[in-house]
């Protein structure tokens, strides 16, 4: 989903934890970019509906939009994938 996160609703949170179940069905942590207009709004959302995750679900949104001189977005989302990426071992004895 492309969409300002202002302009997002009750159907398209549904849309993102539905995203999240399937992609749950292959444990993998999960980044979603997502406005920070409205993140709050969205994590709340899906809190309740995933409980005892086996994975972390990741939310990255930036103060400045990504497109925008002087963004932090690049930064946050390059942090989300690391953070995404040392949450598991990375090696097994």
């Amino acid at each position: 989903m492309n969409k300002d996160s202002l302009d997002m609703t009750t159907a398209d949170r549904e849309l993102v934890l539905q995203a999240i179940l399937t992609h749950l069905e292959q444990p993998a942590p999960i980044v979603i970019s997502h406005g920070t207009d409205t993140m709050i709004e969205t994590g709340l959302c899906l809190q309740p509906r995933l409980p005892n995750l086996p994975v972390p679900v990741i939310l990255a949104g930036a103060m400045t939009p990504l497109g925008f001189e002087g963004t932090d977005g690049l930064q946050n989302l390059t942090e989300s994938l690391l953070a995404a990426r040392f949450s598991r071992p990375v090696f097994t004895l």
